[in-house]
């Protein structure tokens, strides 16, 4: 057991360099992804910015816009035009009461009115006529309710008078058979 631990012990330099060397490796490789990652960043960066730069309007872009959108924008002598057009184009205070006056003229009177229901009146049924036809309407009713109810006592009668026919047809097959012959 002694001689197994000394043995171990003496395995023990060996064993830390080896582990020496694995750390230092593992160190070096970190340092390469670390600067590698690094370099990949800033070149993204500057890609960004780049394009960024490239997207971005100058001051000469911004003063051609301008320029346009100043030459679009009306002037002040294009607004009085349009207001000269538009106040030859309104109607005057003549204008209107012209039209005021041939409006009325158009318009109804109180008389054409009244003339008018007048005559809507006369058109109109009175409570008279519409119970005189309500009368007549139930006359016509009443007949034709009595033809229809004479038509169904023919009809009931008739049928009775089949019913019977036929029953008695019926009897007289059935006593014109042979009682031993069946089919």
């Amino acid at each position: 057991m002694l001689e197994g631990q000394m043995q171990e012990m003496r395995d023990l330099p060996q064993r830390v360099t080896s582990l020496e060397l694995q750390i230092v490796q593992l160190r070096q490789e970190m340092r390469d992804e670390f600067s590698a990652t690094r370099a990949e960043f800033r070149s993204d960066l500057a890609q960004a910015v780049t394009t960024l730069r490239s997207e971005m309007a100058t001051k000469k872009d911004l003063a051609q816009a301008m320029t346009t959108l100043r030459s679009e924008m009306a002037t002040k002598k294009d607004l009085a035009q349009a207001m000269t057009t538009l106040r030859s184009e309104m109607a005057t205070k003549k204008d209107l009461a012209q039209a005021m006056t041939t409006l009325r003229s158009e318009m109804a009177t109180k008389d054409d009115l009244a003339q008018g229901m007048t005559i809507l009146r006369g058109e109109m049924a009175t409570k008279e006529n519409l119970t005189r036809a309500v009368a007549a309407l139930r006359g016509e009713i009443a007949g034709a309710v009595s033809t229809l109810t004479k038509a169904i006592g023919e009809t009931n009668a008739q049928m009775r008078m089949l019913h019977e026919e036929t029953l008695s047809r019926i009897a007289t097959i059935g006593e014109g058979r042979r009682p031993g012959k069946r089919r």
